[in-house]
């Protein structure tokens, strides 16, 4: 089935139409992900925190808040009423496929494993990116400590033995709720956002983000007002700018080192709206570039009157 999606007809079925949005490789390539949306499967190894690079004195997001219990709840309106049948106790009595057929315990291992990162690539060419983009030599990028993790307390894997979202935030405990837009919050003194993105072989990277949040959504940097809160290097102040997004914004992302900049109209042009609250921006479209890649992220010119919200990073 790999072998046939990976050479399919652009004509065949409709996936070609998301060009648009995105390379229409990515029709062909399979793809892997790190986000702070929830339920995922195995929420510890799929956060963008398991990609992200430390700060120069290690520091990297956190959650502190916890469940306030643990523990199956007791809910009577779960208990099986006297007389039926109790599909749980015959489903949870399964012989595992694992056990029937060695390729599903390969399979479930797979599935289990974090990515290993590989080879750093060296430069790109300067011609994979539109001509309306600035660049830069290539720098040294280090991460901000001005980023913020926006998630839920607990296993929100959304599975039935699940516990999750039972802090103190909520009111409604027995609920279960694992539905979540969570992410890594910040602002232009944050700093850079950092990931390490392991093991890409196609040479496609793309972010996810939600840029209409307000400056409470990032408590970190409340009263700074200079990126890293003057940490790590030198910088301007800068006064708080407004919302939404002032002239002189700029939004850089920057991998391996080499930076791209772009002004608030490129910025505008470059984003697409794949749908409804998802807005997507390329950032690596060469099938040169492989291995492992540092992709980092920064906003310009904004203060803390700008706050975007990485939920998701795609590659392939």
């Amino acid at each position: 089935i790999q072998t046939k999606t990976k050479n399919l007809d652009p004509s065949v079925g409709g996936c070609s139409g998301i060009k648009q949005f995105m390379p229409e490789r990515v029709c062909t390539t399979p793809m892997k992900a790190r986000t702070e949306f929830t339920p995922r499967a195995h929420p510890k190894k799929t956060s963008l925190t398991t990609i992200m690079k430390p700060t120069p004195d290690g520091f990297i997001p956190t959650f502190d808040e916890k469940n306030l219990y643990t523990g199956p709840d007791v809910n009577p309106n779960l208990d099986v009423p006297e007389g039926e049948i109790d599909v749980r106790t015959i489903v949870s009595n399964r012989r595992k496929l694992s056990e029937l057929n060695p390729f599903y315990e390969a399979a479930d291992s797979r599935a289990n494993s974090v990515d290993a990162a590989f080879n750093t690539s060296d430069e790109i060419p300067t011609d994979a990116y539109p001509q309306f983009l600035r660049h830069r030599q290539l720098e040294e990028i280090k991460a901000g400590k001005g980023w913020e993790i926006d998630t839920l307390p607990g296993q929100c894997d959304g599975s039935y033995h699940g516990h999750c979202n039972r802090g103190k935030t909520n009111n409604c405990l027995l609920s279960g709720h694992n539905d979540h837009r969570g992410g890594i919050t910040g602002n232009e003194f944050s700093g850079w956002f950092v990931v390490n993105v392991p093991d890409v072989k196609a040479g496609i990277i793309i972010i996810k983000f939600e840029d209409w949040l307000v400056p409470d959504d990032n408590k970190v940097t409340n009263g700074w007002t200079q990126v890293n809160d003057g940490d790590y290097e030198r910088h301007r102040g800068l006064q708080r700018k407004r919302v939404p997004l002032p002239d002189d914004f700029l939004f850089e992302y920057a991998i391996n080192g080499k930076v791209t900049s772009l002004t608030k109209d490129a910025f505008l042009e470059t984003i697409r709206v794949a749908q409804r609250t998802m807005e997507i921006m390329t950032v690596l479209d060469d099938p040169s570039v492989t291995g492992k890649v540092e992709v980092g992220v920064r906003l310009r010119n904004c203060g803390r009157g700008c706050v975007f919200k990485m939920t998701h990073v795609y590659w392939g």
